[in-house]
C-alpha cells in the first residue's frame, strides 16, 4: 500500500537517537538541522537514507560522545557526499584518529564543532583539507590528565607553523571560538594578522601578549577573551622577560587596550581579563569603541566608588547588556 501520509514541514529536529526518529523521518524533507544526543545507528546505512530521503539536511550535531572504537561513526561520515553537511558538530570521548580523519574528508564543510573530553587532540593537523570554514570550534574538557595534556602541549609547539598554516587556508574564515586550549594560542597569534574574523572567543589566552598584539589586525565585531590568572602564563611571559614584574604587566595592560581601541566596530565585548579597567581605560572605550551593545569586564573602583565608573558606562549609548564581574551591589 502507497504511503500517503502528509509531509511534514518541520526544519530542526533534537532526538535521542537515530531509530527513534524513523520512520517518520522519510515525511521530513525540509529537515535542515538534526541534533541527536546518542550517535548510536549513526553508520554508513543511516548516511544513505539521509542523503536520498533528507536532501535538505546540512546541519549535524552529535551531542554525547562515542565510547566503542566508533567504526561506525567512521563508515557514517565516509559515505556522506562532501557537499551534504554544511557544518559538523562531535563530541570526542577517547580521541579517535580515525573520526578524525573522517571528518576532514568533508571538504564542503563550513561549520566544524569538536569538543575533546580528556585526551586533546594530537593529530588536529589531519583537518588541514577542510579549508572552506566559515567557523571553527574547538573545546577541551577543563580536566585532562597530565600525561596527555603534556603531550599535546609538545604537539602544538612541533606543530605550531602547520596550525596557523591551515586557519590561514581558509580564507572565509569568520568565526574562531577556541575553549581551554591554550596551547593553541601561539599558533592562533600567528595566524591572526591573515585572517578577517568578525567573532573571536577563546577562554584562557595564556596571557599571551603575542595574542594581543596579533589583535590590532582585526576588525572585529563580537570578542570575548579570558585570562585565568597570574599562574602558568605570566611565568612563561616573565621567563621570555628580562623587566621587571610591574613593567611587564603594565606593557600587557597597554597591549590590552591598543588591541581593543584598534576596534571600531565593536558590538559585543566580553574582557575577562587578569586586571581591572580604570576609568580611564573606560574613558578611551566610550571614544574609540562607541557602539557597544554587550559589555563583560572588571571594573576597577576607585577609593570604593562606584558613581564615576557607572557614569562613563552610560556614555554608551547603544548598550544593552552590562555585566561588571566582581561588583556585587549597584
Amino acid at each position: 500500500m502507497q504511503d500517503v501520509r502528509p509531509a511534514i514541514m518541520l526544519t530542526n529536529i533534537t532526538a535521542e537517537k537515530w531509530e527513534a526518529l524513523l520512520p517518520d523521518l522519510f515525511s521530513c524533507q525540509q529537515l535542515q538541522t538534526l541534533s541527536l544526543d546518542n550517535p548510536e545507528g549513526l553508520d554508513g546505512a543511516a548516511a544513505k537514507i539521509i542523503m536520498e530521503k533528507l536532501p535538505a539536511l546540512k546541519h549535524l550535531t552529535v551531542i554525547r560522545p562515542e565510547l566503542g572504537d566508533a567504526q561506525e561513526m567512521v563508515s557514517f561520515i565516509s559515505a556522506l557526499k562532501l557537499s551534504q553537511l554544511r557544518s559538523f558538530s562531535y563530541p570526542f570521548y577517547e580521541f579517535q584518529v580515525p573520526v578524525l580523519r573522517a571528518i576532514a574528508g568533508l571538504t564542503g564543510l563550513q561549520g566544524l564543532g569538536l569538543t575533546f573530553n580528556e585526551y586533546p587532540p594530537v593529530d588536529l593537523h589531519d583537518l588541514a583539507p577542510l579549508t572552506n570554514l566559515t567557523s571553527l570550534t574547538l573545546i577541551q574538557n577543563d580536566w585532562t590528565p597530565d600525561e596527555p595534556a603534556a603531550q599535546f602541549k609538545e604537539w602544538a609547539r612541533e606543530r605550531r607553523e602547520t596550525v596557523a598554516a591551515w586557519m590561514i587556508s581558509c580564507h572565509n574564515l569568520a568565526s574562531l571560538y577556541i575553549f581551554s586550549m591554550p596551547a593553541l594560542v601561539p599558533a592562533i597569534a600567528d595566524a591572526l594578522p591573515h585572517l578577517r574574523l568578525e567573532k573571536l572567543h577563546i577562554y584562557d589566552t595564556k596571557c599571551s601578549m603575542d595574542l594581543w598584539r596579533a589583535l590590532r589586525s582585526q576588525r572585529l565585531k563580537y570578542l570575548f577573551l579570558k585570562e585565568c590568572g597570574w599562574t602558568e602564563g605570566w611565568h612563561d611571559c616573565l621567563a621570555e622577560s628580562c623587566e621587571p614584574v610591574y613593567r611587564v604587566r603594565r606593557e600587557h595592560v597597554q597591549a590590552v587596550m591598543d588591541a581593543v581601541l584598534a576596534m571600531p566596530c565593536l558590538r559585543g565585548l566580553r574582557l575577562h581579563t587578569c586586571f581591572n579597567l580604570t576609568t580611564e581605560h573606560l574613558r578611551e572605550m566610550v571614544r574609540c569603541v562607541p557602539r557597544l551593545e554587550t559589555l563583560s569586564c572588571m571594573v576597577a573602583c576607585e577609593k570604593g566608588d562606584q558613581t564615576e565608573p557607572l557614569e562613563i558606562l552610560e556614555e554608551f549609548k547603544h548598550l544593552t547588556s552590562l555585566t561588571l564581574l566582581g561588583w556585587t551591589t549597584l
